[in-house]
């Protein structure tokens, strides 16, 4: 699914002090939350919202850390420079980025 498998942009735990991968972040995050009903979305789909200063809850959004498996608040992890995060981006692909687990 993702155009380059071996990107990575590194996600900092405020919960462990770990930093991991956007995609294990993704991927813990699905296996907790994630239903038959209800998907969830990628990490970095979020990181670009808040990036772009586009306006949802953010409150409302927590993700699992894969190092620490500790519930986070996506308002409480450290967003990278859009930079970081567009580069990403064109490396997985912007199907990866609008994909639902």
């Amino acid at each position: 699914m993702r155009k380059n498998e071996k990107a990575v942009l590194m996600i900092y735990c405020m919960k462990c002090g770990n930093n991991v991968n956007e995609y294990n972040w993704t991927l813990a995050t699905a296996a907790r939350f994630s239903t038959p009903d209800n998907k969830v979305s990628t990490l970095i789909s979020l990181l670009k919202k808040i990036a772009q200063g586009e306006k949802f809850n953010i409150e409302d959004y927590w993700l699992i850390c894969p190092r620490c498996n500790e519930k986070v608040k996506l308002a409480h992890v450290p967003v990278p420079p859009i930079e970081e995060i567009n580069k990403y981006i064109e490396q997985v692909g912007e199907e990866y980025c609008q994909f639902k687990f």
